[in-house]
């Protein structure tokens, strides 16, 4: 049976990167999958893109989908094939915004059928999450305040437990891999360097590309000039802000993997004892490798 990995999201934590490096071949990620045996089904990962921008997704469009890209894979001269779409586990931030997960997760057992299917899922604790939403949010011509934006955060959405259970209901739990993001959880006890590298391991290829190859995408604005990109927001039209942010976030970027801090002691702490027990379960039943620590109350 062929090995369908799909990569599932969760948004925010490298989706872009990974959308890129491993679907063109200008990067040598693609290279590496297709001299592996994988086959990055780069016609389908554009499709899913433009399926997901439709109200709703039928069984119609499913099922041609089905029978244009993986049907006739079943019995393709690879080993497996790679499609990547952080739309199965979108995520608005806005307020009232509600959840699609569980039936893209539907929609994912649908185009598997037939295949041996491991499902992908990164996770980022709840803290960082936030705050990268907001620095998105401002990249995307908003003005609020961080406190303002914090406000009205649907933060019950924020809740990854659910998320890995919906698509372990389809290819079950033994075929969903859930990997943190945070490149401090992988320490000596866990046999990868990284969530990059934990990629190309499960993929089974050999000769994995460094983290540190590969270019920036979604590059961060250093928290310090958050203030002024809202001024640039509120006295600019979107498209010339859109100039300026590129000049700033190339010019004064954020370091990889340094905090925001923008939430208070108490909101850190108020938002990992929100999500201490659902955080405990995940690592428990899907990461029991890691340490979950870095999701926790401190």
């Amino acid at each position: 049976m062929k090995t369908l990995y799909l990569h599932v999201g969760l948004p925010r934590c490298a989706s872009t990167l990974i959308e890129n490096v491993f679907f063109q071949p200008l990067y040598s990620p693609y290279h590496r999958l297709k001299a592996a045996g994988i086959e990055p089904l780069r016609r389908l990962k554009a499709d899913l893109r433009r399926i997901f921008a439709m109200p709703t997704i039928s069984d119609e469009v499913c099922q041609k989908l089905y029978d244009f890209h993986l049907r006739p894979r079943l019995n393709d001269k690879n080993r497996g094939f790679f499609v990547s779409d952080e739309a199965l586990t979108a995520f608005d931030y806005l307020k009232g915004a509600k959840t699609v997960f569980a039936d893209r997760a539907q929609f994912v057992g649908k185009l598997t059928e037939g295949f041996d299917a491991k499902v992908i899922l990164f996770v980022r604790n709840q803290v960082a999450t936030v705050e990268s939403y907001y620095g998105l949010s401002l990249q995307n011509h908003g003005t609020m305040p961080f406190q303002a934006f914090y406000d009205q955060f649907p933060f019950e959405n924020l809740d990854w437990l659910p998320v890995a259970d919906a698509f372990a209901s389809v290819v079950g739990e033994e075929n969903i891999i859930v990997l943190p993001f945070e490149r401090s959880a992988y320490t000596e006890k866990v046999p990868f360097s990284d969530f990059f590298n934990a990629l190309f391991q499960i993929m089974g290829v050999d000769n994995p590309v460094s983290l540190s190859e590969m270019p920036v995408a979604n590059r961060s604005l250093d928290p310090y000039l958050f203030p002024a990109q809202i001024r640039v927001n509120k006295e600019l039209d979107e498209k010339t802000a859109k100039i300026v942010h590129l000049i700033l976030y190339e010019t004064y970027p954020k370091k990889p993997g340094s905090p925001m801090n923008l939430l208070t002691a108490d909101q850190e702490n108020e938002l990992r004892e929100r999500f201490r027990q659902s955080n405990e379960t995940l690592f428990d039943r899907y990461m029991p490798d890691f340490d979950s620590s870095l999701y926790l109350p401190r």
